[in-house]
């Protein structure tokens, strides 16, 4: 998952699609500790993509997906 926001190619949209279908993966997750864990994983890739990101588009549609799930990492982004 972390290879995603290395990857030079990608665009800052396609960035936040990968992360908000694995958003989707982790809230799917029957076991709370692993649905726990991966959410505060993708808390944190979400903060580095955010650093890298410049498309304000991309941003805001990652922060308000991420604003959505029930264990958002932003609280006032």
């Amino acid at each position: 998952m972390a290879a995603i926001i290395n990857d030079e190619k990608m665009t800052d949209t396609e960035m936040a699609m990968y992360l908000i279908r694995f958003l989707g993966y982790a809230r799917q997750s029957t076991d709370p500790q692993m649905r726990k864990n991966f959410m505060n994983l993708i808390g944190e890739l979400a903060g580095l993509a955010l650093k890298k990101m410049t498309n304000p588009y991309a941003k805001k549609f990652l922060i308000d997906a991420l604003k959505k799930s029930r264990r958002s990492p932003f609280e006032n982004p």
